[in-house]
């Protein structure tokens, strides 16, 4: 597998769970502001994390998926070596 395709994977991964913590997160904070304060802008706010977590999940999963697949790499680059 190369790089780019375990990040991409690992991109796409962590896409969903954003988009899962974000509805979790968009709704709760709805239910949370009507029963105490009414809705607001804080309410508003709480919605656009159902496209901003996604977007910084799979950012970080991107990243870290193509560090760990650049280690794998690197270790049975090293390993082959050492035979």
């Amino acid at each position: 597998m190369t790089v780019l395709a375990a990040a991409t994977r690992s991109a796409r991964l962590m896409a969903w769970l954003g988009l899962f913590c974000g509805v979790l997160y968009s709704f709760g904070g709805l239910v949370y502001d009507v029963a105490t304060t009414g809705v607001n802008r804080g309410t508003a706010l709480a919605f656009m994390a159902l496209a901003g977590m996604p977007a910084l999940f799979a950012l970080a999963g991107f990243v870290v998926g193509a560090l760990a697949s650049l280690l794998v790499k690197g270790i049975a680059s090293a390993r082959e070596k050492a035979r």
